[in-house]
Protein backbone atom coordinates (compact mmCIF):
# COMPACT_ATOMS: atom_id res chain seq x y z
CA UNK A 1 0.00 0.00 0.00
CA UNK A 2 1.13 3.83 -0.78
CA UNK A 3 1.25 6.00 1.92
CA UNK A 4 -0.12 9.67 1.00
CA UNK A 5 -0.71 12.99 2.19
CA UNK A 6 -3.76 13.37 4.48
CA UNK A 7 -3.89 17.13 4.10
CA UNK A 8 -2.02 17.68 0.33
CA UNK A 9 -3.91 16.26 -2.65
CA UNK A 10 -1.42 15.56 -5.09
CA UNK A 11 -1.86 17.84 -7.84
CA UNK A 12 -0.72 20.23 -4.71
CA UNK A 13 2.68 18.89 -5.29
CA UNK A 14 3.10 17.66 -8.39
CA UNK A 15 3.62 19.43 -11.65
CA UNK A 16 0.66 18.30 -13.74
CA UNK A 17 2.77 16.75 -16.84
CA UNK A 18 4.46 14.49 -14.38
CA UNK A 19 0.88 13.47 -12.97
CA UNK A 20 -0.37 13.18 -16.23
CA UNK A 21 2.70 11.00 -17.91
CA UNK A 22 2.95 8.43 -14.60
CA UNK A 23 -0.17 8.57 -12.44
CA UNK A 24 -1.21 9.59 -8.85
CA UNK A 25 0.09 6.20 -7.29
CA UNK A 26 3.49 6.23 -8.77
CA UNK A 27 3.78 10.21 -8.11
CA UNK A 28 3.21 9.26 -4.31
CA UNK A 29 5.50 6.32 -4.32
CA UNK A 30 8.23 8.43 -5.16
CA UNK A 31 7.53 11.13 -2.36
CA UNK A 32 9.73 9.65 0.85
CA UNK A 33 6.77 8.92 3.56
CA UNK A 34 9.08 11.04 5.93
CA UNK A 35 8.47 13.69 3.10
CA UNK A 36 5.07 13.61 3.14
CA UNK A 37 4.80 13.15 6.62
CA UNK A 38 6.45 16.28 7.51
CA UNK A 39 4.35 18.22 4.91
CA UNK A 40 1.16 17.29 6.45
CA UNK A 41 2.61 17.99 10.02
CA UNK A 42 3.58 21.93 8.51
CA UNK A 43 0.34 22.17 7.43
CA UNK A 44 -1.79 20.77 10.30
CA UNK A 45 0.62 22.23 12.78
CA UNK A 46 0.58 26.23 10.78
CA UNK A 47 -3.33 26.18 11.82
CA UNK A 48 -3.56 28.80 8.52
CA UNK A 49 -4.12 27.71 5.18
CA UNK A 50 -0.61 26.69 3.36
CA UNK A 51 -0.91 26.55 -0.20
CA UNK A 52 1.74 24.92 -3.02
CA UNK A 53 0.60 24.28 -6.39
CA UNK A 54 -2.50 25.93 -7.22
CA UNK A 55 -3.58 24.76 -10.16
CA UNK A 56 -6.63 22.14 -9.32
CA UNK A 57 -8.35 25.58 -8.50
CA UNK A 58 -7.46 27.81 -11.58
CA UNK A 59 -4.38 29.15 -9.32
CA UNK A 60 -1.24 30.28 -11.43
CA UNK A 61 1.27 28.11 -9.47
CA UNK A 62 2.41 24.47 -11.40
CA UNK A 63 6.39 24.63 -10.29
CA UNK A 64 5.76 25.19 -6.57
CA UNK A 65 6.24 21.21 -5.98
CA UNK A 66 7.83 18.61 -7.80
CA UNK A 67 9.08 19.89 -11.27
CA UNK A 68 9.57 17.96 -14.26
CA UNK A 69 13.46 17.12 -15.04
CA UNK A 70 13.68 18.95 -18.67
CA UNK A 71 12.47 21.98 -16.93
CA UNK A 72 15.25 24.63 -18.23
CA UNK A 73 13.10 27.98 -16.51
CA UNK A 74 14.65 27.44 -13.37
CA UNK A 75 17.97 26.77 -11.76
CA UNK A 76 19.71 23.32 -13.35
CA UNK A 77 20.34 22.21 -10.04
CA UNK A 78 17.12 22.70 -8.58
CA UNK A 79 16.29 20.27 -6.08
CA UNK A 80 12.20 20.81 -6.79
CA UNK A 81 13.42 17.70 -9.36
CA UNK A 82 14.38 15.82 -6.60
CA UNK A 83 10.24 15.07 -4.55
CA UNK A 84 11.50 16.61 -1.48
CA UNK A 85 11.34 20.56 -1.89
CA UNK A 86 8.38 22.92 -2.02
CA UNK A 87 7.59 26.27 -2.25
CA UNK A 88 4.84 27.22 0.73
CA UNK A 89 2.66 29.99 0.37
CA UNK A 90 0.35 31.15 3.43
CA UNK A 91 -2.76 30.88 1.77
CA UNK A 92 -4.28 34.39 2.85
CA UNK A 93 -0.42 36.36 1.79
CA UNK A 94 0.78 36.26 5.33
CA UNK A 95 4.37 35.10 4.17
CA UNK A 96 5.69 37.07 7.42
CA UNK A 97 3.39 35.09 10.06
CA UNK A 98 4.79 31.45 7.40
CA UNK A 99 8.37 32.63 7.78
CA UNK A 100 8.03 33.03 11.12
CA UNK A 101 6.66 29.69 12.06
CA UNK A 102 9.01 27.95 9.74
CA UNK A 103 12.35 29.50 11.09
CA UNK A 104 11.38 28.45 14.52
CA UNK A 105 10.21 25.09 13.62
CA UNK A 106 12.40 24.46 10.58
CA UNK A 107 14.85 21.06 12.42
CA UNK A 108 11.32 19.58 13.62
CA UNK A 109 9.68 19.78 11.01
CA UNK A 110 12.91 17.85 9.03
CA UNK A 111 13.67 21.05 6.89
CA UNK A 112 16.80 19.82 5.57
CA UNK A 113 17.75 23.03 3.52
CA UNK A 114 15.51 26.70 3.15
CA UNK A 115 16.08 29.36 0.82
CA UNK A 116 17.12 32.55 2.60
CA UNK A 117 14.26 34.54 3.09
CA UNK A 118 15.17 37.90 1.97
CA UNK A 119 15.24 36.05 -1.54
CA UNK A 120 11.87 34.78 -1.21
CA UNK A 121 9.80 37.36 -0.71
CA UNK A 122 6.44 35.70 -1.11
CA UNK A 123 6.98 32.03 -0.66
CA UNK A 124 8.92 29.41 1.90
CA UNK A 125 11.39 27.07 -0.60
CA UNK A 126 12.08 24.18 1.77
CA UNK A 127 13.33 20.96 1.05
CA UNK A 128 12.53 18.27 3.20
CA UNK A 129 15.37 15.95 4.44
CA UNK A 130 14.48 12.24 3.69
CA UNK A 131 15.89 11.07 7.16
CA UNK A 132 15.72 13.21 10.30
CA UNK A 133 18.19 15.68 10.43
CA UNK A 134 20.33 18.20 13.46
CA UNK A 135 19.75 21.63 11.71
CA UNK A 136 18.73 23.14 8.92
CA UNK A 137 20.70 24.89 6.35
CA UNK A 138 19.44 28.59 5.13
CA UNK A 139 21.07 29.22 1.42
CA UNK A 140 21.20 31.66 -1.01
CA UNK A 141 20.20 31.22 -4.68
Amino acid sequence: MINKCYYFKIEELVHPDILGAIGEELCWSLIPDVVKMFLDTTRFEYGHPISINTYLWGGAFINSGVRRKDDTKYAKGSRHKNWNTFDLKDGEGDIKRLHDFIRENSVRLNIERIEKFEWTKTWAHCEFASKMIERTIWFQP
